[in-house]
């Protein structure tokens, strides 16, 4: 058996390189997942959509933990054998069996809970991706340990090129819901086939050895705060689907997709390399430090100008991408937008909790959520789906910047230093806003709404080029930013 191997600490500059790599394929992903967003938006109903969120508000609970935590330790242990390496395979193997078994018996109760009989089926084709998946996790986890991102990103590619062929091809012969079932299963099918042919590593046979104890310690930690943190992160949506339907939840449903597609391919980047890179710095809390508040500022950066888009242009974006069938869900994206405005940074201090083995805390934080996400968002029932938007917004904001008061104690980061990382992207923020706003004001109403999209994104880029002209500190931030995490090939910190 070829061994997983060892990681030699290596300098942060080495570890960001990964970045590069990781957003290039993450590009191809992007537009992977528009086209299967607006193609799918054409070819399904709002009633196949919001079937299938049903389904997947139990489904995707679970595979949120299909790992049982122990991906995570795979890539933040500082050594680890072949025998060793067994273990969790096997542990995160028999966890993943569990799920499959589980999915299955919960179906025709989630059929019942929801009064929709669809949803039997739905949830046991739903279960078959947790048996691949368990195939498959660590040997993903393996992937990112060793830092051999270009292979692991070309594995994700092809698999959802593959998933988004199937779904299309079956969704235009009139296959309905079933299509959006065949994305996942196709998808997780090739990850799993792929990832095995290309590490060839296979794990010794199952045995019971001293360290069990251990490895299953570290994954309940975990688990428990993959729980928490997915029940109060997709609580809005319960309350949606249980109080207002499939059809208005399919509506919520892809407000959020919206908003999840580029979110999703800014966050899965950055995060495939920044637990293994701050993992490898613990020891030194100045280039941890240092390492953080580039991932945090790159984020800041890239994600920001989207974000105004959805503020400003809710109406025009959902035509674009959805159709105008789908326009009543404009006051929904406008107000979800701050929620993914805070969300990848709320999330990012997850980053520093498993890096730094602290899964008690991130367990503690994960409880707090849950329990003021549950006591806050009933409230905007009396609103509908857009007061529990409403009221989400308020949670996420207070949480996020809650937990940055407070969850950096015991930690190589300072408040001041996360937020002097953060003054220029929210100059760019602000830019953006002010912009939108202005050209929203000043574009003829009747003006088809790609175009209306157009002229605003030209503006913004042209406002914000004559800033980085006018404003020294602002362009060498920026520049160095990206200099540092796509082209540098030598230790920044040197």
């Amino acid at each position: 058996m070829q061994k997983p191997g060892e990681i030699k600490q290596q300098n942060a500059g080495h570890h960001l390189e990964g970045v590069s790599v990781s957003f290039i394929a993450q590009a191809v992903r992007f537009l992977l997942t528009v086209l299967h967003t607006v193609v799918l938006a054409r070819l399904l109903t709002k009633q196949d959509f919001g079937l299938f969120a049903m389904s997947w508000l139990f489904v995707g609970f679970l595979y949120n933990i299909r790992d049982f935590g122990l991906s995570n330790l795979t890539v933040q242990k500082s050594e680890l054998d072949s025998e060793e390496w067994s273990s969790i395979f096997w542990v995160s193997f028999a966890f993943g069996f569990l799920l499959f078994i589980a999915t299955g018996f919960m179906a025709p109760i989630l059929s019942l809970a929801f009064s929709e009989r669809a949803l039997t089926g739905i949830t046991l084709a739903l279960s078959s991706l947790f048996l691949l998946s368990a195939f498959n996790v660590q040997h993903l986890a393996l992937l990112r340990r060793r830092m051999l991102f270009l292979p692991l990103s070309l594995i994700q590619t092809i698999s959802l090129a593959i998933g988004v062929t199937v779904a299309v091809v079956t969704a235009s012969i009139g296959m309905g819901y079933w299509s959006l079932v065949l994305l996942y299963s196709a998808n997780e099918l090739s990850i799993t086939l792929m990832s095995w042919f290309y590490l060839r590593v296979y794990p010794r046979r199952p045995r019971l050895r001293s360290g069990i104890n251990r490895i299953t310690q570290f994954g309940k930690q975990i688990t428990l705060h993959e729980i928490l943190q997915y029940l109060g992160f997709s609580f809005d949506q319960l309350l949606v689907g249980l109080f207002f339907g499939a059809r208005e939840l399919g509506v919520y449903n892809r407000c959020f997709a919206i908003l999840e597609m580029p979110g999703r391919q800014l966050q899965t980047p950055i995060q495939t390399v920044a637990v293994p890179a701050l993992s490898r710095l613990t020891i030194e809390p100045h280039k941890y430090a240092q390492t953080y508040g580039i991932l945090i500022e790159l984020i800041g950066f890239i994600w920001f100008p989207f974000v105004t888009l959805c503020l400003v242009f809710p109406g025009e974006l959902i035509t674009v991408i959805l159709g105008s069938e789908w326009s009543e869900g404009s006051a929904i994206l406008r107000i979800l937008a701050i929620v993914a405005l805070c969300r990848p940074f709320y999330f990012s201090l997850n980053w520093v909790h498993v890096s730094l083995g602290q899964t008690g805390k991130l367990q503690n934080w994960g409880l707090l959520s849950l329990t003021v996400i549950v006591i806050s968002l009933p409230v905007g029932i009396l609103g509908g789906s857009l007061g529990i938007a409403v009221a989400y917004a308020l949670v996420m904001v207070f949480l996020t910047a809650y937990r940055f008061t407070r969850a950096i104690n015991d930690t190589p980061l300072k408040l001041s230093e996360v937020m002097a990382n953060l003054r220029f992207p929210l100059l760019s923020l602000a830019l953006w806003l002010a912009t939108a706003i202005a050209v929203n004001c000043a574009n003829d109403p009747g003006l088809a709404s790609h175009y209306r999209l157009l002229i605003a994104v030209s503006a913004c880029v042209a406002v914000q080029a004559v800033f980085l002209v006018l404003l020294r500190g602002y362009r060498t931030a920026l520049a160095e930013v990206f200099r540092t995490t796509f082209l540098s090939r030598r230790n920044p910190h040197e």
